[in-house]
């Protein structure tokens, strides 16, 4: 907003046309360009820290996430509840903030154990998730 108010203002107190068109140029390139290249940039940092091989470990006192990046262990106090989707797991450490496991690709044996050790933990699952169903089809995108 203080970008619109500047570019609008300045050129009109100024008289110059050369700066009232770089002053425009300016104003959009701050207004739209410097966000766009700020989500771009923040995107491709995310990519590169979430995109890599993720090593889950359950123990007595709780479980722990790996990469070749970081370790973050989570003591099963912090554990609020646990969510089952398809494809994966959700553990809720709180509100806003939760731990996906994959599951997607666990033999039916590995997931059983999976959803034991986390019953035995206290954190209670949902139901299993239904089996998926078809409610439709879209009709192709003109």
């Amino acid at each position: 907003m203080v970008t619109a108010v500047g570019v609008v203002t300045f050129p009109l107190l100024s008289g110059d046309v050369f700066l009232s068109v770089v002053d425009v140029v300016l104003g959009l390139f701050l207004a739209v360009g410097c966000p766009v290249i700020a989500v771009r940039r923040a995107v491709g940092v995310s990519e590169r820290l979430v995109a890599r091989p993720l090593t889950y470990t359950f123990d007595e006192t709780g479980f722990t996430t790996m990469s070749d990046l970081a370790t973050t262990n989570w003591s099963w106090a912090a554990v609020t509840g646990i969510d089952e989707l398809r494809d994966q797991i959700l553990i809720r450490v709180n509100k806003s903030q939760f731990v996906p496991i994959p599951v997607a690709g666990l033999s039916p044996e590995r997931l059983s154990d999976l959803r034991t050790i986390l019953r035995n933990r206290g954190a209670t699952t949902a139901a299993e998730p239904p089996a998926p169903r078809s409610i439709g089809v879209r009709p192709a995108t003109p």
